[in-house]
């Protein structure tokens, strides 16, 4: 009874196998010697195709013919097993992903290898999907820095227009401050001229005080007292004249100077704005380059 549930256990193990998994096995001349329905339409053969086939010619030849794949079956060879994802040839040329596991085969004895055993498991869609997504990450990389190089170039752009502004507003600044100490200037010309002007005033008229009382010999001082009169009253209106239009120019300098200065600081506080705003491009710009790299490094990893 235990000899029997022995055999029926390993008869349903290798049915399972041989359902599930893609079973092949050669010879220590790498011939296939045997091989299931799995493992042969993975690759696009019949299983009468493959028997007799050289493992070399499941293999791409850059792999085929290098060092490594005769250390490959050294080792095999020598008793050593081998798992891995490999890369391996189908009949029409492309690519067909496996994840392996190389198992030698002993004799009776266990001393020598005989065979090689592989138990394979196709897993060519996950790659490609695997594929499709480190390939979209990479775009997806470039596109981002792309679009940071081109944020930071207008930013940088907008920012230099932005200093020009500020510099000549700070230009202006200057050009304003220097206005309006000119009008103050004029303002204190202006009341020179009026102390003149009041004086004289004053002087005409007490001109023609003492005219009028040096009677008949007084009449020309008079007349000069007259016209010192006039001539201080048409200096007097000049004056006015002369302040009503300082004023306009103060209150337009003025204007001006407040303009200017929400200028400065607006222009200020956007060139600020504009550097936070160039360090947060070139950030995103670090981060794709960080992102293509990582997307580099797993499509190394998942493809070695």
């Amino acid at each position: 009874m235990i000899q029997e549930k022995q055999k029926f256990d390993l008869q349903l193990l290798s049915r399972a196998f041989e359902e599930n998994l893609s079973l092949i096995s050669f010879n220590t001349n790498h011939k296939v010697i045997f091989v299931n329905d799995n493992f042969s339409k993975a690759l696009g053969y019949t299983k009468e195709e493959m028997i007799g086939m050289d493992h070399a010619m499941l293999c791409f030849p850059d792999f085929a013919s290098s060092a490594d794949y005769q250390d490959f079956w050294n080792k095999l060879l020598g008793g050593n097993r081998f798992q891995d994802k490999v890369k391996r040839k189908d009949k029409l040329g492309h690519a067909v992903w496996l994840e392996a596991t190389y198992m030698p085969i002993f004799d009776e004895t266990h001393s020598h290898v005989i065979g090689v055993l592989k138990v394979a498991t196709n897993i060519s869609q996950r790659e490609q999907r695997i594929k499709q997504f480190t390939d979209s990450l990479k775009d997806t990389a470039a596109d981002l820095h792309e679009q940071a190089q081109a944020g930071n170039h207008q930013t940088k752009a907008l920012n230099k227009e932005i200093t020009n502004v500020e510099r000549f507003s700070n230009e202006n600044a200057e050009t304003l401050a220097t206005l309006q100490q000119e009008i103050k200037q004029i303002n204190g010309v202006v009341e020179i001229i009026r102390a003149i002007s009041e004086q004289t005033h004053i002087l005409a008229i007490n001109a023609g005080i003492e005219g009028a009382r040096s009677g008949e010999s007084g009449r020309s001082f008079i007349v000069i007292a007259k016209e010192m009169q006039k001539l201080s009253d048409q200096v007097h209106q000049s004056i006015k004249k002369v302040e009503e239009q300082t004023r306009l120019i103060i209150a337009n300098v003025n204007q001006i100077a407040d303009r200017s200065g929400n200028l400065q600081h607006n222009a200020k506080v956007s060139h600020e704005t504009m550097e936070v705003a160039t360090q947060v491009f070139d950030k995103i710009g670090q981060a794709a380059e960080l992102l293509n790299d990582q997307a580099k490094a797993l499509n190394k990893l998942l493809n070695p």
